[in-house]
């Protein structure tokens, strides 16, 4: 039985409005991308679970190995990698970085900061 979180159709959709795209693999065919929260949804507030600035598009392998944080991103829009069983992962799908480089919202970057406090090292 399929179970939805309640929101999450509403959290895709203002992702989306966000970041219309992977910004690792560069896919916009929204598709074959999932709405992966930055912060996780267990750790959030209302507000903050269904906030689009708390998400990314992303192909699903690259979404796993956020969800994990095995990697992440910088400001910028750089892809940061520093376990090396993620960066074995990344050379074993052809990615050397992230595609779509941009700097990330200011509402954006606090979720990130926070993740790029989790990561795996």
């Amino acid at each position: 039985m399929l179970r939805l979180r309640l929101g999450q159709g509403l959290f895709r959709h203002r992702v989306a409005e966000l970041e219309p795209a992977c910004r690792v693999t560069e896919l916009e065919q929204q598709q074959f991308l999932v709405a992966s929260h930055i912060k996780p949804w267990r750790d959030c507030d209302n507000r903050k679970r269904l906030s689009g600035a708390n998400g990314l598009l992303l192909s699903p392998h690259v979404d796993k190995l956020i969800d994990r944080h095995w990697i992440s991103f910088d400001a910028g829009g750089e892809l940061i990698c520093e376990h090396e069983a993620a960066r074995e992962a990344l050379r074993c799908w052809g990615i050397a970085g992230a595609n779509l480089i941009r700097p990330f919202r200011r509402e954006q970057e606090s979720f990130l900061w926070v993740h790029r406090e989790a990561l795996r090292r």
